[in-house]
């Protein structure tokens, strides 16, 4: 079952708000990217541990994703076009999973094996 968690990362000083799947005794997938962490990434399996109903404080990754992050900072006008807007629904189409958070940083987990060059895919919106 997929739930809203906070997430303590005690290593980074920082807790944070994620969806996350629990698939057994202290074992979570991350279903969202934790902003903001170093630690951990959309995708891994974690070890954490309950503090409180709601909150889980980190302790490993127990597998990492086999995804790899892009981020992007972008203006308003970009993240509000419609190029974007269609990028966003084809990432989708193709099982990237992406995020978009405050506005302009656009996160996304390109699976290994897609032939969507994300990078190119900006360039081509950005210029």
């Amino acid at each position: 079952m997929i739930k809203d968690v906070s997430i303590v990362f005690p290593g980074e000083g920082l807790t944070t708000g994620c969806e996350v799947e629990e698939i057994g005794k202290d074992l979570y997938i991350l279903r969202e990217h934790p902003l903001m962490s170093d630690s951990a990434m959309y995708g891994d399996t974690i070890e954490a541990v309950e503090d409180s109903p709601g909150q889980i404080r980190f302790v490993k990754v127990v597998q990492e994703s086999d995804s790899q992050m892009y981020d992007f900072i972008l203006t308003k006008e970009i993240v509000e076009s419609e190029q974007f807007k269609k990028l966003k629904v084809r990432l989708s189409d193709n099982n990237i999973f992406w995020q978009n958070d405050f506005g302009g940083c656009f996160t996304c987990f390109v699976p290994q094996g897609c032939s969507i060059d994300i990078e190119h895919e900006i360039k081509q919106i950005i210029t």
